[in-house]
């Protein structure tokens, strides 16, 4: 009895591993997708952006002059992200 548990659980384990191992693939390629964009400019000096909308939402609020305020405060080449794409100013 012991034995045919151990064959279905094995069974199970080898026809699911293909569809694990291509749902760990798919979500590594998502990662990179959403964090490649920030890596390459990780290093320009800017506000921390809030996760899907990056800092659109402080350009709604108070318009083209938070652009002004976030270069008095982080200098004259600072990082602006629209939604996951970054625009360094």
């Amino acid at each position: 009895m012991e034995d045919r548990v151990y064959e279905m659980v094995e069974s199970l384990v080898r026809s699911c591993a293909p569809f694990f191992l291509a749902s760990v693939a798919l979500l590594l390629r998502f990662l990179v997708y959403l964090y490649a964009p920030y890596w390459r400019v990780r290093r320009v000096p800017g506000p921390p952006a809030k996760f899907p909308v990056g800092h659109v939402p402080f350009l709604a609020k108070h318009g083209p002059d938070i652009l002004r305020a976030f270069a008095k405060n982080y200098g004259p080449i600072f990082r602006f992200h629209f939604g996951r794409q970054p625009v360094v100013w």
